[in-house]
């Protein structure tokens, strides 16, 4: 049976705003490469001939947290993004320049950040993961085969967020995953740990091997 999804927890480190389109998409109403200008306003929807395939839109919103309820001042305010939450109970943190990007994002000189002004952070351990989680424009298909492009970095960090090991990064290889729900409901989930552990009606629709590292890496 095929299964559709509205809802979607990422699993992340330090993700970028670099969701699914790095440029601005000419029909969608928002300013999607961050310049302040949108659509047809921006210099680069001007018509030389270019078509905008059919698939080039924008399902999570705010996909590079250009959209802000407020600037965060410290940890644990991921609800300063528009459109975002925390997807379990772990606290993801939103970094952006208007107000407060962590220490140890800026010892490893991970900012600026490679598109937008804010990059989301999670903590990935053993016993604690933590989520963020968005409801979709529109609901993914069954059977349609539909492609992420994020940023990701990573740094390791103490349990109280303080730089660790001067940032010299020595973790495994880890999957990134993405998880999808029918609805949107049931957020922040109660678990520090897979979101399917505490409701099954949440499933696996992606993931990537990512390689820890102290630069940007463009994934998808």
């Amino acid at each position: 049976m095929m299964r559709r999804f509205r809802t979607l927890f990422i699993l992340i480190l330090l993700l970028s705003g670099g969701w699914l389109q790095a440029q601005e998409i000419c029909d969608n109403g928002f300013d999607d490469d961050g310049n302040g200008l949108t659509d047809l306003n921006d210099p680069a929807c001007v018509c030389e001939g270019i078509t905008i395939p059919e698939d080039a839109t924008d399902h999570l919103p705010n996909p590079s947290f250009e959209d802000i309820y407020c600037c965060p001042s410290w940890y644990a305010q991921m609800g300063c993004a528009a459109g975002w939450i925390q997807g379990t109970n772990g606290t993801s943190d939103f970094h952006h320049e208007c107000g407060w990007i962590g220490a140890p994002v800026q010892h490893v000189g991970l900012a600026p950040f490679p598109d937008g002004s804010g990059v989301a952070g999670t903590i990935f351990s053993s016993g604690w993961k933590e989520y963020i989680a968005a409801c979709l424009y529109e609901t993914l298909e069954g059977g349609v085969t539909y492609t992420l492009k994020f940023h990701i970095a990573s740094t390791p960090i103490t349990g109280g967020g303080a730089i660790c090991n001067d940032g010299d990064v020595y973790y495994p290889a880890v999957d990134i995953a993405i998880f999808g729900n029918p609805t949107c409901s049931k957020m922040p989930l109660a678990t520090y740990g897979c979101p399917a552990a505490v409701e099954p009606t949440w499933t696996v629709i992606g993931s990537a091997t990512y390689s820890p590292a102290s630069r940007w890496t463009g994934m998808e």
